[in-house]
């Protein structure tokens, strides 16, 4: 606990004031030659050297800090964007009563209500007070200290003390919805809002039970023997196909940082990234994520409930940085790191200039894995296109947004030329298209 700075009270302000204007009053006696000026200007100067007095014994009696014990009390986990109570509680050793007012060192960029919190600390008895704290960027989030103002012991001056109470936290992007899947099952992926899974009951290849045929079986689902033990028709039901590999390959270079509805578009790409991994690990698929651009980090793929809780631990820190992404460099990785057949899901922003580098990609990791790429679409391009042209200055913004978007499409033209599955999104949307695109992709048994 240290003292980091006073300064006077209202109280010492008003005393001064009041002395200020005795000594007014005794100047103005002067000029006016009033009968017993100097006895009133020796009064003046007394109580003036009294007040000064008192204040600095006052001062310099308060400077240690109060006898305080603080705890924090707030979750270790946090969500972007949700609010979460924050509890401070104090227990003194004083032998007096004290008002205070705190203040929790939340680093900048995140928001606080109903800060500073205002209370009285008496002997013997603890005192809690709570405020709202809402992580507004993911990423480690730590709280070094508490802030205490508190008046003198003659009340003519505020103290400052800053007392060391570290908490650490960790924000993760918000996944509320997370705890509702844990009751769905594989067939009820669907119930995603905006996700379609077309499969019924008995397709797929791999063999889940057998069952009393029902109109509608065809003659690949009866099974023979089991037929002729019950002397009743018996149909098998086939599923998904399990047990296999899911890249995510994440893009983090400069182009990511660009913003929609308050969100990066490299955060709306690792959202989608963490939600697909998660219907993926329920559909029994095995699940991996590489990022590459400003940092590269790699998770194989594993399979397992716990999965989601390794992948968002490893990129929850994750932010995207000023340099250029390097489609080649991570291709190369990437075959360097899975030799297993795998669906890869690239989640990037692609350009016109990005043709002959993305060509590359695909011609690489196309040798071994089935290649779906996620583009990222800028929502201010589709509405720059629809403006109504009135002068100059929004015909070339018009022209410009036509002629970037034509590029895009020619790019990736020839890249569904070379069997590459494509994925053309807003960032609102993206989540639910990749997710529609891997159903199909399973339905279809295209890996």
């Amino acid at each position: 606990m240290k003292l980091k700075r006073c300064r006077p009270s209202l109280r010492l302000l008003w005393v001064l004031s009041a002395v200020m204007a005795l000594g007014l009053v005794f100047a103005v006696m002067a000029v006016f030659r009033v009968s017993h000026v100097n006895e009133a200007q020796h009064l003046g100067y007394v109580v003036l050297a009294t007040v000064l007095l008192v204040g600095g014994i006052d001062l310099l009696a308060s400077r240690r800090a109060p006898a305080w014990t603080l705890k924090r009390e707030v979750p270790v986990n946090l969500a972007v964007g949700r609010d979460v109570e924050v509890s401070l509680t104090l227990t003194t050793a004083e032998d007096r009563a004290m008002a205070f007012s705190l203040y929790d060192e939340v680093p900048q960029g995140h928001e606080v209500r109903t800060l500073p919190l205002v209370g009285e600390l008496r002997l013997g008895r603890q005192t809690r007070v709570t405020y709202r704290l809402r992580p507004m960027q993911r990423g480690p989030l730590t709280l070094s200290g508490v802030e205490a103002r508190v008046p003198s012991m003659f009340g003519f001056w505020e103290l400052q003390f800053w007392y060391p109470l570290e908490s650490r936290c960790r924000v993760f992007p918000d996944f509320s919805a997370i705890p509702g899947y844990q009751l769905l099952q594989a067939e009820t992926a669907r119930q995603l809002p905006g996700t379609h899974r077309r499969q019924r009951r008995g397709q797929g290849t791999e063999f889940l039970q057998l069952r009393d045929y029902r109109d509608g079986d065809t003659l690949r689902q009866i099974d023979w023997k089991a037929t002729s033990r019950r002397l009743a028709l018996v149909a098998r039901d086939y599923q998904d196909e399990r047990d296999q590999n899911v890249v995510l390959l994440l893009d983090s270079g400069h182009r990511m940082m660009s913003r929609d509805e308050g969100l990066s578009h490299f955060d709306h790409a690792l959202n989608a990234a963490l939600m697909l991994s998660y219907v993926a690990l329920r559909h029994g698929d095995a699940v991996g994520m590489l990022s590459f651009g400003e940092e590269q980090r790699w998770i194989p793929p594993l399979k397992g409930s716990a999965r989601i809780s390794r992948l968002l631990n490893q990129f929850y820190d994750l932010y995207p940085g000023n340099r250029a992404s390097d489609y080649l460099a991570a291709a190369e990785s990437l075959m360097a790191r899975q030799r297993k057949r795998s669906l890869v899901l690239l989640l990037t922003n692609l350009r016109g200039e990005d043709d002959g580098d993305i060509q590359q990609f695909v011609q690489l990791v196309g040798r071994r894995h089935l290649v779906v790429v996620a583009n990222l679409r800028e929502p201010v391009l589709d509405r720059s296109r629809q403006l109504d042209v009135v002068d100059f200055d929004t015909a070339m913004r018009v022209t410009g947004s036509a002629v970037f978007a034509q590029q895009r499409r020619a790019m990736q033209d020839r890249l569904r030329g070379k069997g590459v599955l494509l994925v053309d999104s807003t960032p609102r949307d993206l989540t639910t298209n990749v997710i529609n695109r891997y159903l199909a992709i399973k339905q279809a048994r295209s890996l």
